[in-house]
């Protein structure tokens, strides 16, 4: 997300949702990029989804981005909030999978439906 960010227009405004703390996220963005900690704990919760959706409904984007497979999270409260742009992206393959074929069908195959 970071280069993607770094190599966007300064016409766009981009706000990371990080589902649990940033980390060493914020060395990595450009200077005033907007982060947003959801402190999720470890687990499995579906009400997450829910309190995921309320924040992207109240922030209102244009596109949501996910990454990899931990971003599954995000595109289905994407959908949930209505977002109509949801954009899902992998990386970081190893050898095994080179191409990315095993796990990247079903975020984007997802990501893609217009599930409302």
């Amino acid at each position: 997300m970071a280069t993607i960010i770094g190599r966007a227009s300064n016409s766009f405004e981009h706000i990371v949702l990080c589902l649990t703390t940033s980390g060493e996220t914020e060395r990595l963005l450009p200077a005033g990029t907007k982060i947003i900690e959801l402190h999720k704990k470890p687990g499995n919760s579906p009400g997450f989804y829910f309190k995921l959706a309320k924040k992207i409904r109240k922030l209102k984007p244009s596109s949501v981005h996910t990454r990899n497979w931990g971003g599954t999270d995000g595109i289905i409260a994407s959908r949930m909030a209505g977002c109509k742009r949801v954009i899902h992206g992998e990386h970081g393959w190893d050898l095994g999978d080179a191409l990315g074929r095993l796990e990247a069908g079903a975020p984007s195959t997802f990501a893609r439906s217009g599930l409302k």
